[in-house]
C-alpha cells in the first residue's frame, strides 16, 4: 500500500513538473516573440 502511494505521488510530481516546464516554455516563447518585434521596430 505504501509503495503504491509513493508511486502515485511520483507520477503526480512528474505531471506537475511537466506543466511547470510547459509554462516556462510558453513564457519564454511569448517574450522571445515580443523582444523580436521590439528589435524589428
Amino acid at each position: 500500500m505504501l509503495f503504491f502511494l509513493s508511486f502515485f505521488f511520483a507520477l503526480d510530481q512528474e505531471k506537475h513538473f511537466y506543466y511547470f516546464m510547459e509554462w516556462i516554455y510558453t513564457f519564454f516563447l511569448f517574450h522571445g516573440v515580443f523582444l523580436y518585434y521590439f528589435i524589428l521596430l
